[in-house]
């Protein structure tokens, strides 16, 4: 009952210094999943936009102070099953990740970006606000937490450190623009020296123009985009002609195409071409195009002798 007691008075004072938590375990994030379990329920079937905003908005709130609780890093919250959850494979962040959908078919995206020091222990985190409505030309953009191209996380890749010591990592994203355009999104965050997150990182020089800082593929909200980290064996016939016929882990995707070239540009009739696809492979310190890939053509384990 005291753990009952104690969050009950945070949420009515509105507590979010997270130094005030300490001490607490398990029961309290227990407790605090349930009442976020009951909220999210009540966001997703709320019947009108201001009522599912007004409702959202005390999730996010409710949420923040989950993560100021002692162990909240490593907490599953596997009851939140409208909430993504990813961890970055060196165990420094972790992104909670979930979309509040409007009557008009489009959605707004909230994340929570979770950091925990490796030495000391002590956990952090930053909430991103998506303006991605009003981020003009958003693949040519460096943004960061308050300008945030929203998109619902699902995969991260751990880059190297650069000259500075920094790591980046890539990550995958999907977006519901509207009814009739989805989006997939690849884009890159990395950190600071002081820890403060920034997204957007001009690694993919030989793509387009060369001046991407992010990559964002629109389609045909009735068609299904491949966008993934996979084995490959790089093909033959490549720029890249001393990874020819080796292995590497490559970014796959569909290459998109008009259903009539006089649709170009006209998103929402673009679809995957027929077993046609491309990729980025990273060499050195970006992610090269790789174009015309046999996503059939995975790479075999090796057999080890027994």
């Amino acid at each position: 009952m005291i753990y009952k007691f104690i969050f009950k008075q945070l949420i009515l004072i509105g507590i979010f210094n997270c130094s005030l938590l300490q001490g607490q375990d398990k029961l309290l994030l227990k407790d605090m999943e349930d009442s976020l379990h009951k909220m999210a329920f009540s966001v997703l079937h709320a019947r009108t936009d201001s009522a599912r905003i007004s409702l959202n908005k005390c999730f996010l709130q409710n949420m923040q102070k989950a993560l100021c609780i002692p162990g909240s890093f490593d907490y599953p919250f596997d009851s939140l099953k409208s909430v993504g959850k990813l961890k970055s494979p060196d165990k420094y962040f972790r992104i909670y990740n979930w979309n509040l959908p409007h009557q008009d078919g489009s959605n707004t995206y909230f994340c929570l970006l979770q950091l925990k020091d490796q030495k000391s222990g002590q956990v952090s985190f930053f909430t991103l606000t998506d303006k991605s409505d009003s981020v003009y030309n958003p693949e040519q953009q460096y943004l960061d937490t308050s300008n945030w191209y929203g998109s619902l996380y699902y995969y991260i890749i751990q880059g190297p450190a650069d000259q500075f010591g920094n790591n980046y990592y890539t990550l995958f994203g999907w977006d519901g623009e509207s009814t009739s355009i989805t989006q997939k999104i690849i884009e890159v965050l990395t950190f600071d020296g002081h820890g403060i997150p920034h997204f957007g990182r001009r690694i993919f020089g030989d793509f387009g123009d060369g001046k991407n800082k992010r990559i964002l593929f629109r389609y045909s909200s009735s068609a299904m985009m491949t966008l993934k980290y996979d084995e490959q064996i790089i093909p033959t016939g490549v720029s890249l002609r001393k990874l020819a016929g080796k292995k590497r882990k490559i970014i796959v995707f569909d290459r998109l195409i008009p259903l009539d070239p006089q649709l170009k540009n006209q998103y929402q009739f673009y679809v995957p071409e027929a077993d046609v696809y491309d990729g980025f492979v990273f060499i050195n310190s970006g992610w090269v195009f790789i174009s015309g890939i046999d996503a059939r053509n995975k790479a075999k384990p090796s057999l080890k002798r027994r």
